[in-house]
């Protein structure tokens, strides 16, 4: 099959969800360049990308690449994303969230690139009350975190009426799951998040933990919308088409279904065949009671459908830790 005729480059691409997207852009014969700090073990599966080590706030350093690569499109992930981190240490979020990626903004203008794709969070919503979050809803973050989001797609807004840039934001909810195939990870230092952590925990007969059980939720958790890292990268491979356009979109990228997280737990339990072994603490600062998203807009504008439940979320990450 023949190379597809744009080059994109990935901020953040050791990551998480970096490492899903490149590895479904490689299958869709993208040519892929990636700028990250650090390393992960999920390269060596992504081998036709070309992996640059180094900071976005090196407005030089990106600009070469956007330069030597031929760069048509930037998909901006990288970022620090711990909710409890950010509230003590709101600076450091302010210094990686707001203002390395303005530097990569400047990057790209004096470049002439001029699209881009931002992985935004739902943390900008906030302690929203109702069942179904929509894009029109008000953002007003309950962390340093979700703020630095807010501020940034606010900026992304000026350079697409300023400098005509063409940006796409995605409010990802919960990020979970493996790749089916079970070789890409979901890997954090520390682990963050609550499927994958549940499970190291189960699998090596640790208490799990719940933080918080009197919110004003069925079951006294929080309540989460939970998303398949494979569909949250369908959906970026679906909006890179959009950014020939000089368009300014922001997207809820979710399931548009919640589970709470004692129902998340005790799911992990079944599916290991364990007898649940949990310890509730104090809830964490900055942590919402529910977050669940509408998603029509992405489904009616990218044409965008997700692919996987719950089930297999908690079935591939198993896979991948086994």
């Amino acid at each position: 099959m023949a190379r597809n005729n744009l080059n994109i480059l990935i901020t953040g691409g050791a990551g998480y969800i970096g490492s899903h997207l490149i590895n479904l852009l490689l299958k869709n014969n993208f040519s892929v360049v990636s700028i990250d700090k650090k390393k992960s073990t999920n390269q060596k599966y992504n081998k036709k990308c070309i992996f640059i080590k180094g900071d976005i706030g090196d407005k030089n350093l990106v600009k070469k690449i956007l330069k030597k690569y031929k760069i048509d499109v930037v998909v901006h992930l990288a970022a620090l994303m711990s909710v409890e981190e950010s509230m003590r240490k709101p600076v450091l979020y302010f210094k990686n969230n707001i203002i390395a990626p303005v530097n990569l903004l400047e990057a790209m203008r004096e470049a002439k690139v001029n699209k881009i794709i931002f992985s935004s969070s739902a943390a900008v919503y906030g302690f929203l009350k109702g069942k179904l979050i929509n894009e029109k809803n008000e953002t007003n973050p309950s962390s340093a975190y979700g703020l630095t989001k807010i501020i940034f797609e606010k900026i992304l807004a000026y350079y697409n009426q300023t400098y005509g840039f063409s940006c796409i934001s995605f409010r990802i909810f919960n990020a979970a799951g493996a790749d089916p195939a079970g070789k890409l990870k979901e890997l954090h230092n520390p682990e963050t998040h609550i499927i994958p952590r549940t499970i190291k925990n189960i699998l090596k007969n640790s208490p799990v933990v719940i933080y918080g059980k009197n919110y004003e939720t069925s079951d006294g958790t929080c309540i989460r919308d939970y998303i398949h890292v494979n569909d949250i990268s369908t959906a970026f491979l679906s909006a890179i088409p959009k950014t020939k356009d000089k368009i300014c979109e922001v997207f809820n990228l979710s399931s548009g279904n919640g589970y709470s997280v004692k129902e998340v737990v005790d799911q992990c339990y079944f599916l290991l065949g364990k007898t649940p072994n949990v310890i509730f603490k104090n809830r964490r600062a900055g942590d919402p009671p529910i977050l669940v998203a509408d998603n029509k807009k992405v489904k009616t504008f990218l044409k965008w459908s997700q692919k996987y439940n719950l089930k297999d979320i908690i079935s591939h990450t198993i896979k991948s830790q086994r």
